[in-house]
């Protein structure tokens, strides 16, 4: 195809680990924005609105925000309490 012709010197093992690495970036620039409004630095919980106001995002941007609160789960770096659903840091004794 044309794609495998235009990526053949393309070292493969090389660019699936450079794409690990860049989405995992990513993911740690998330917790970092949070942390640096004090959220997901201790024990403390937070609910969705609490967050909201805390980093002061616009409501165009509340489905964003959302969406950066599932991928800090999925990546399992913060869990959402299932009896009141306000997020928490797992594993609070990381640096």
């Amino acid at each position: 195809t044309a794609g495998d012709r235009a990526t053949h010197a393309v070292d493969r093992e090389l660019f699936a680990q450079w794409s690990t690495i860049s989405n995992w970036t990513a993911v740690l620039d998330i917790m970092k924005t949070f942390q640096d409004f004090d959220i997901f630095i201790d024990d403390q919980e937070f609910s969705f609105s609490e967050i909201q106001q805390i980093v002061k995002v616009h409501p165009y941007y509340h489905q964003l925000l959302r969406r950066w609160l599932n991928v800090l789960c999925k990546e399992n770096l913060i869990q959402q309490n299932p009896a009141t659903t306000n997020y928490y840091l797992i594993h609070t004794d990381l640096p």
